[in-house]
Parts: C-alpha cells; structure tokens; sequence
C-alpha cells in the first residue's frame, strides 16, 4: 500500500472518521482507522459495529492494499506534519510516514481483524439540503430518551411521507420535538429510529463537509440506515419497534393563545428556574388576559421565591400550568425565530410551543407537572 495525498485532505478525513474510534479492551482494532487503497481510491474507515463513518481522500494512488492504526494517534500526528505532501506506505507491519522533513512509523495491525461493515440496501431514498437537516436534527435529537429501557424512543425518528416531507421527531416521554423537512424521494412512504448516538455522530459531521456538498442522501434499508454526502459515508442500524403514536398528543385546538417573545420568555424562565425545587425544576406560568401577561413564578422554601412579568398577547381564557424550566428552555432554544406562539388549556394538559410562523415546520409539546 502507497498512497500520496496533502496533509490538509489527510487531516479533513481523520477528523471526519477518527472521533468514532473508541478503546476497547476486548477489541482493540476498534480503536483504529482502516486506511484501504482499492481502484486508485484512498478510503478511510473506522466502527464501533453498530455505526460506520467512511471518508474517501483526494490524492495519488501508487499501490493497493490495506493497514490499520491507532485512530487518534495518526489523526494528532498529522495534524502536527508541515503543510505538505504527505506519503504513506506499509513497511514490515507499520504505517510508514513521511512528509518534508518528518519521517515516522506507525505500528498497527492487519486489516484482515477490522470488521467487514455491510452496505447499505436501499429501499428508500431520500435528498435533503445538508444545512436543512443540520439545523432539523439540532431542533430534536436533544429530546430523545437517554434511557434504552424503551428503545424505541432513545432515538430520532425519520418519517417519509412519499411526497417530498421528511420528519423528524424525538420524545422522552415528557417532551416532544418535531421538525418537518422539505426533500426529494423515491420509494413508499415509511419510518425508520436511528439511534440518538447516530443522529449526534452526523450533526459532527454535517458540520465537517465541505463547500459543495450541499445535499444528504438518506438511504433506509430494512434493518440500516445510511447517509451520504460527497466523499462521506455514515451507515448505522436502526432501532427496531413501533415508535409511539405521537400525533394523538398534539393538542388539535387550545384554550389559550400567547404571542411572546422568545427570548424574553427564556430570560424569565431561566430566572424563575432558579428558585424551582431541586429535582422537580418547576416553574408555574400563570396567563392573564385583561393585562396581557405571563408571570412566570418560581417558589422553593429553602431557596425563595421569583416572580417575572413578560408582556405578551393573550387570545383566550387565562391559564396556569406548571412546567419543568429546563425542558421548556430546550424547546425555545430550539427555536431561531423571535415571537413564538404558546397554546395552553388547563394544568393537565400538553402545552403546544411553536414559531410564529406557520411554515416554519416545527413544533414542541412539554407535559405539564401535576400538581
């Protein structure tokens, strides 16, 4: 194996793959990159057998062949070469180096031991912008369950709806969050879970590609997922079981309407949230119609007591609901757009937070804590 590539692409495609190297005692090739020359094509690789990220490398191919090493160590030594040419080759079981004045050897192990990753079978695909999906996975892969004892819901659920709407929605039971994508596709309408673990892993590398590579290929077979783009490749599976019916609990119509500022609302919640009761993180939020108003209320005995007046727009009755602060920030902060819509009914029900904006596509639900 010989291959000539810029330590800039070499550098590029280790921090796409290297970040899902892990130590494993019981596998140590898991904690490696494969590096394989196949057909003048410089492919690196790493897995933890449930998820697999490839990146394929511009430069010039002088011999096939295969080599594995220590994933973090090679992608930290390459940082460090000088901005140049850098030539790789395998010699007398390590990974020869050399780059302008640096020569080195990397001891590694048979690419034979690295774990044969299977291809993806399409049977559904799909196109989405990069920055899209991006900005939709960061609006709810934060309200999946961190808990696999319900594993369908520990992670994003992707729903194709066969006419050019993918969306993605995470729940943990307590909170919901859900964002509608505009994309092309082939295939029947379907859902797939991809582990919240997966959905983390791509958000790192959406952020990582290049100018140009504009657009995601989602490609759902019948027990993986894989995502592509450019010269990167994701491939994970996917989580087996029905995920819940979760537009039931959509609230079709509320009680009480508020138009609020966002980040006004933040502001209020947060401080209020320093007086809520320690492993409860209750905040009450009380509407008032004749004076157009949210009190935001936090109230601990050992702590004290906050009281926060955010003017809004209230069409409707008047409200109260009792709210965990840290869940109803993560749903403001998931939003980008300056008013928000707030739909309330009474103390028992789901409260329905939206940007006011009806194409905006997004929605989040927090459950109330009974009092």
């Amino acid at each position: 194996m010989k291959y000539i590539c810029t330590q800039e692409n070499l550098a590029r495609g280790l921090s796409i793959v290297g970040h899902l190297a892990n130590k494993s005692v019981t596998l140590p090739i898991l904690s490696h990159v494969l590096v394989k020359i196949d057909g003048k094509t410089i492919k690196l690789q790493t897995t933890n057998l449930e998820l697999a990220v490839s990146s394929i490398l511009r430069g010039k191919v002088d011999e096939d062949g295969d080599f594995t090493v220590p994933a973090k160590l090679f992608a930290d030594f390459v940082t460090l070469l000088p901005n140049d040419h850098v030539e790789c080759s395998v010699v007398n079981g390590a990974l020869a180096i050399s780059c302008k004045n640096v020569k080195t050897q990397i001891r590694g192990i048979a690419a034979a031991e690295f774990p044969l990753i299977p291809t993806v079978t399409a049977i559904t695909t799909i196109s989405v912008n990069v920055e899209v999906l991006r900005n939709g996975l960061q609006q709810v892969v934060f309200a999946a369950s961190p808990s696999e004892t319900r594993p369908e819901i520990s992670g994003v659920l992707f729903s194709w709806n066969g006419a050019g709407t993918l969306s993605l929605a995470a729940t943990d039971s307590y909170r919901l969050s859900e964002r509608q994508l505009a994309s092309q596709g082939t295939g029947a309408a379907g859902d797939v879970i991809v582990p919240a673990k997966t959905a983390h892993e791509l958000l790192r590398v959406l952020g990582l590609l290049e100018e140009g590579e504009d657009t995601i290929e989602i490609s759902i077979g019948e027990n993986q997922v894989g995502f592509s783009s450019g010269n990167t490749v994701i491939s994970s599976r996917v989580i087996e079981g029905r995920y819940p019916d979760y537009k039931q609990i959509i609230p079709e119509k509320t009680e009480s309407e508020v138009l609020i500022d966002r980040l006004a609302l933040s502001r209020a919640a947060r401080s209020a949230g320093l007086f809520s009761r320690n492993g409860l993180n209750d905040v009450q939020l009380r509407v008032n119609k004749a004076n157009n108003m949210i009190t935001v209320v936090g109230r601990d005995a050992q702590t004290g007591e906050q009281t926060v007046d955010v003017p809004c727009v209230v069409k409707g009755a008047d409200a109260l609901v009792t709210l965990n602060y840290r869940y109803l920030l993560d749903g403001l902060n998931a939003i980008t757009h300056e008013k928000i819509s707030i739909g309330l009914s009474d103390g028992n029900s789901a409260v329905l937070i939206r940007p006011d904006d009806p194409a905006a596509g997004f929605l989040y639900i927090v459950m109330p804590i009974k009092q």
